[in-house]
């Protein structure tokens, strides 16, 4: 099966990723199998399944710890309950060059060599997991120095397993991904304009409707109508658990000119409809 490619979105005044997942059950592959330019480091706080990474699959239990490096295909399969802290960086977070000064070699080591994903063991789980807490805590500056402290860990600790023997070959190259990043980007500047049609997204390119259709569908196993309704919708999200609109005006603020095709679309991407979507997240806000 092919792996999706996955357009990781930080802030604005982030550089990285921190997020908390929690999913009720993800009992397949199809549809979760994915791959993204960003390392990954992943906690497993509750749940067990199956882990996919690359051409290895094993068991995971509640407390499993891995890095996975840039372009790794993976996912996580579970029939119960499941939350994880994951972080997600691109190789050149910092700029350009800065793992390149010689007190960072071995982590710029590390991070090539989880190609073919990192599993922690030992003790090293224990403390990798107590700086991963406190890096919920912090924002800024602490944040990304405690992101050194874990990848220092990873890079020095004997306490490690390799997850693959060898690295699955992507089909995907450095220039078609970077053709995808292109067409990601002007979507997420562009996505609120209901006049958005793939012509122009295919001009970017300088390919043809068709030629466009064909590199975007084998580069990320996904049309450009469900790239810009995935983009679309979660956009939406982050305004429903602003409270401040009515789904109907946040509908037309992530560019769909009628709310009940936004609410068809956000039943079928997110299994729930707007409405229980929000109630749901206040509910465990309150909590």
């Amino acid at each position: 099966m092919k792996p999706k490619f996955e357009k990781i979105i930080t802030k604005p005044s982030s550089s990285i990723l921190f997020k908390k997942v929690e999913v009720v059950n993800r009992p397949y592959v199809n549809g979760s199998w994915h791959f993204h330019p960003e390392l990954e480091i992943c906690l497993t706080l509750k749940g067990e399944g199956k882990r996919y990474v690359g051409n290895s699959i094993t068991d995971y239990f509640q407390g499993d710890l891995v890095l996975l490096g840039e372009n790794t295909p993976h996912c996580w399969i579970t029939n119960e309950c499941s939350q994880q802290i994951v972080i997600q960086f691109k190789k050149d977070f910092l700029g350009d060059h800065f793992f390149e000064c010689p007190e960072f070699k071995v982590i710029q080591k590390q991070m090539k060599k989880a190609v073919i994903g990192i599993q922690l063991i030992g003790k090293s789980v224990n403390k990798a997991k107590k700086i991963i807490l406190e890096m919920e805590k912090y924002e800024g500056a602490m944040k990304i120095i405690m992101l050194l402290q874990l990848l220092d860990l990873f890079s020095k600790t004997e306490e490690k397993k390799f997850i693959q023997n060898s690295t699955l070959k992507m089909s995907n190259n450095v220039a078609a991904l970077e053709r995808v990043q292109i067409v990601y980007d002007y979507i997420l500047k562009n996505f609120s304009d209901t006049q958005l049609n793939l012509d122009d997204v295919a001009q970017l390119l300088n390919l043809t409707k068709s030629s466009f259709c064909k590199f975007i569908k084998k580069s990320t196993n996904k049309t450009f109508s469900q790239i810009l309704n995935e983009i679309r919708i979660n956009e939406g999200c982050k305004l429903l658990i602003q409270n401040q609109k009515s789904v109907s005006e946040i509908s037309y603020s992530v560019g769909y000119n009628e709310a009940s095709y936004f609410n068809r679309k956000f039943r079928e991407i997110m299994i729930v409809s707007p409405l229980e979507y929000k109630n749901r997240f206040h509910k465990r806000a309150l909590k």
